[in-house]
């Protein structure tokens, strides 16, 4: 597949803008910093995109695939039971915890914080992709069950919510008082939760 000029600069620049929205967040990114970035004009790069929310709008979506598409290919690893695949992911968030740091922190909590109020657009891409990983957090818990790994009296729901709040407030905690215990500790009490559930 060929890409065009276009698609290609616009590429460029969502690579090198997408860290800085990350850490400064919509109000606190300027077109300055998005030139700075780029080596770009104001004019290339809203030749690209309508305005800063095109920009922005990108920018978190490729922020997010950085750190869910791992998680994605790992839930839904076939190769792996039900309650595998859920004791895979402690491992797996532990793993990109430095990656996640250096990029700012995760996009997910950054931008609940940022945009709760102030941008919907962004605030309604953020729901969607929890509610994308909640809904696959569900469907594996419910094949557990199934299957007889999982105790049948697990609420699923529940569960996947528990997981997701842990794991975005452990990381904001260990990344506002810069201690990686906070992760860690939160992570020993994920799997605890995943020994309490199976069978």
């Amino acid at each position: 597949m060929r890409y065009t000029k276009s698609a290609i600069t616009s590429q460029y620049i969502i690579e090198k803008v997408a860290p800085i929205f990350n850490k400064k967040g919509y109000v606190g990114t300027s077109l300055s910093d998005m030139t700075e970035a780029t080596g770009l004009t104001k004019g290339s790069i809203y030749g690209n995109f309508k305005n800063k929310d095109g920009v922005a709008i990108e920018a978190l979506k490729y922020n997010i695939s950085i750190i869910t598409d791992s998680f994605f290919i790992e839930i839904a690893n076939s190769l792996l039971s039900p309650i595998n695949r859920l004791y895979s992911l402690p491992k797996l968030y532990h793993t990109r915890y430095e990656k996640i740091v250096a990029m700012g922190g995760c996009p997910i909590i950054n931008t609940a914080a940022d945009a709760d109020d102030t941008h919907p657009q962004l605030r309604q891409i953020t729901q969607d992709i929890v509610s994308k990983i909640e809904k696959a957090l569900i469907a594996v818990i419910k094949e557990g069950i199934l299957k007889g790994e999982i105790k049948p009296n697990t609420n699923p729901n529940k569960i996947a919510q528990v997981i997701i709040s842990l794991v975005e407030g452990g990381f904001m905690m260990a990344k506002l008082i810069d201690d990686k215990k906070y992760f860690d500790h939160t992570l020993e009490h994920l799997r605890e939760i995943i020994e309490g559930i199976q069978i």
